[in-house]
């Protein structure tokens, strides 16, 4: 059930990430609505802990689609939840330890994360938007089939 979860959101990240992007202008972005996000956090909030799936791989389709933003401000707004998660989660967790051992291996990996984006940062500074938008719907492609893959090999 799990793994049929997995695929479903995947594919509705992938078509909904590929599909033309709607110009963003001030007339048809969606306003604010706790009526609209509240459910929808608790929705992505279900299917992320089902699913192990990164709350990106959800929030950037639901950004494009349901809030219309410009890919940028998907990535974006995307990260940022993220963070805000991650950080709460690692806060909770952080309680629940007796015994706090961090793996330098944990150093190694943050360092590695931020050459990383700032090559990355760099590298899409030199590419036309076209290009940008394309790699990144690719890079994103890969990320959604090879988790979506990891998940029926390991079971």
């Amino acid at each position: 059930l799990i793994a049929l979860l997995l695929v479903s959101v995947s594919l509705y990240a992938l078509i909904n990430v590929w599909r033309s992007q709607i110009e963003a202008n001030p007339d048809v972005l969606v306003e604010a609505s706790a009526l609209k996000s509240i459910p929808l956090g608790l929705l992505l909030g279900i299917l992320t802990t089902f699913t192990g799936l990164g709350g990106g791989v959800m929030l950037v389709p639901v950004f494009l689609r349901v809030f219309k933003l410009k890919q940028d401000d998907a990535i974006i707004n995307s990260l940022f939840a993220v963070g805000l998660s991650s950080i709460l989660s690692f806060l909770i967790q952080l309680r629940s330890m007796q015994n706090l051992e961090l793996d330098l291996n944990l150093l190694f990996l943050a360092a590695g994360i931020i050459v990383a984006a700032s090559l990355v940062k760099f590298t899409l500074k030199s590419m036309n938007q076209d290009k940008v938008i394309r790699t990144r719907r690719l890079v994103f492609t890969a990320v959604v089939i090879y988790s979506t893959l990891r998940i029926f090999i390991k079971g």
